[in-house]
């Protein structure tokens, strides 16, 4: 498993901005995840690093930088990071009172628990 980060050169559409705009994972059968780090953030799964380059590298605007080899025990840890994120995007928009969209985050996340297997309390 190996960690990256999205560095953009340009931004063309002013809405990233530049510099560091996401972090991501590349698993070892080559599936990716990538988190965005910008006012609009959000967490895709992609099939490889070649589709977020396609799709994000903007003909060479944004480069991919890999850092060296993860252990499990980081990759857990990368991964509550990003749950507890999601936690407390829901925990804002249930004090703003958006429930409809509270609801449809609490979904994801239900699922997010599902897939890594993460118990109650797992979450300090």
């Amino acid at each position: 498993m190996r960690l990256f980060y999205l560095d953009r050169v340009v931004d063309e559409s002013g809405v990233s901005g530049t510099g560091q705009i996401a972090q991501g994972v590349i698993f070892d059968d080559g599936s990716c995840a990538l988190r965005w780090l910008t006012n609009h953030t959000s967490t895709a799964i992609y099939a490889s690093i070649g589709d977020v380059v396609s799709i994000h590298g903007h003909d060479g605007k944004t480069k991919v930088v890999q850092f060296a080899d993860v252990n499990a025990e980081e990759a857990n840890h990368l991964r509550m990071n990003a749950i507890q994120d999601d936690m407390e995007n829901i925990a804002c928009d249930f004090r703003e009172g958006n429930a409809k969209y509270m609801w449809d985050q609490r979904e994801k996340l239900v699922a997010m628990f599902n897939r890594a297997n993460i118990t109650e309390g797992a979450i300090q």
